[in-house]
């Protein structure tokens, strides 16, 4: 039939070709649709050949395009019609690809997916094709999210979805249900997509952090928040550092999301949930970056949960490290007339004063000491591994380190009060 309408197509009136060939245009996606399905009785027979599973050949299909469709679509369409044309039937062929089992072609078939987006956002295009949001309308339409991170994707398939992802974020256009079919691959379907997923996020969030909304930030972050605390690895702190780094700014009250940001670091940094030993490390460092910019009122809280851990012999170096570090960046100059503000050095005095945080960080210096001269008599501890040697998951330290992080605090804490020890 093609054949014949190419050979005929000089004889066409006008009138014909404007409603013949957008009919034409039509019915040749509507054969994309039968790709990868049974064929039945009311498949025309002409197509069953290349729409069977094992037999569907892509460069068939091209070579029916190329050959007796584009030369009708040259003769009576626009440059500019013919190549939006073009970009629909990639994206189609790339969907019927992807709903196949064979991995190959589903390959294939997320790279015409990928021609065809960097078509539409290609910088200076000669011919536009279509708008950003007609573009994700069109994948929409197609499913091919549910294609990429549905419960048959593949780490190949997923290694390729940078330009989707991307575009969604960029265009601010990404839903919550998107997130959750993104989210569920990484928890159901294995490290290794996990990790391919969170670097693809971690490229679009270091390169276009700004196109992505609050509201996407903070249903990322509720996301990691919830999953089971003990299967927590690096990358999922440096997707929350990442989500969480803008804002904050002295003066002024975090966003929603960074707050969300710096209270699931913390949560970490000081073990809420048992979360692995081996990120508390990075998530204390990272949490104290963050909100050492914070006005010193939004600090002050964390603090007190700090003393309040330490007091309880809770992970105590930890909540020492942090309670000082954000001590450290607090304001020394006078505030004046401002009510309810302090200078470092009253809110140190205070603390000396009202909670006794001095005594408090001898006494717990006191019963480390304690807790080491046991190690020492059960033979954990050694002269040969005095520096490398960790006393328990509460002291996640050396113990070298644990004895002087402790005194340098100490130290600390009497130069930002200008204070001297009291006498025993």
């Amino acid at each position: 039939m093609c054949l014949f309408l190419c050979r005929t197509q000089p004889l066409w009136h006008k009138q014909f070709a404007v409603t013949y060939i957008q009919k034409l245009t039509d019915s040749l996606l509507k054969v994309l649709c039968f790709v990868g399905k049974p064929a039945t009785d009311s498949t025309n027979t002409a197509v069953k050949g290349i729409l069977q599973e094992e037999s569907f050949e892509i460069r068939a299909l091209e070579q029916l395009i190329d050959s007796f469709v584009d030369p009708i679509w040259r003769r009576f369409y626009t440059l500019e019609m013919i190549s939006k044309i073009q970009c629909v039937y990639r994206l189609h062929i790339g969907r019927s690809l992807m709903s196949l089992s064979n991995l190959k072609k589903r390959i294939q078939g997320i790279k015409y997916v990928n021609e065809a987006i960097r078509s539409v956002r290609q910088a200076y295009q000669q011919h536009r094709l279509m708008t950003s949001k007609e573009l994700i309308q069109k994948l929409r339409e197609l499913d091919v999210m549910e294609q990429l991170f549905g419960e048959g994707t593949h780490y190949q398939l997923v290694h390729r979805s940078q330009d989707l992802v991307r575009l969604l974020f960029n265009e601010k256009e990404i839903r919550e249900s998107e997130i959750d079919m993104i989210w569920n691959v990484c928890v159901k379907q294995g490290q290794q997509i996990k990790l391919e997923i969170y670097k693809i996020v971690l490229e679009v969030l270091r390169a276009a952090y700004s196109c992505m909304t609050d509201e996407t930030k903070e249903h990322f972050i509720d996301k990691i928040a919830t999953m089971q605390p003990a299967l927590l690895i690096d990358k999922d702190i440096e997707i929350v550092i990442e989500l969480g780094k803008k804002g904050g700014v002295s003066f002024r009250q975090p966003e929603p999301f960074v707050q969300k940001a710096a209270q699931l670091l913390w949560s970490i940094s000081v073990l809420e949930k048992p979360y692995p030993l081996s990120t508390t490390k990075t998530a204390r460092k990272k949490f104290c970056e963050q909100v050492q910019s914070w006005d010193d009122g939004y600090k002050e809280p964390y603090i007190a949960q700090c003393l309040d851990n330490i007091s309880n012999n809770k992970y105590p170096l930890q909540n020492l490290k942090i309670a000082m570090k954000l001590m450290e960046k607090m304001n020394t100059n006078a505030y004046g007339a401002q009510p309810n503000k302090r200078t470092r050095q009253e809110f140190a005095q205070d603390l000396i004063q009202t909670q006794d945080l001095d005594s408090m960080i001898i006494r717990d210096l006191d019963q480390y000491v304690q807790h080491a001269n046991a190690a020492c008599k059960r033979g954990e501890l050694t002269a040969a591994n005095l520096k490398t040697q960790e006393l328990g998951d509460n002291h996640p330290f050396p113990h070298i380190k644990n004895l002087k992080s402790r005194l340098k605090r100490l130290t600390s804490l009497l130069q930002f009060a200008k204070a001297k020890l009291k006498p025993a």
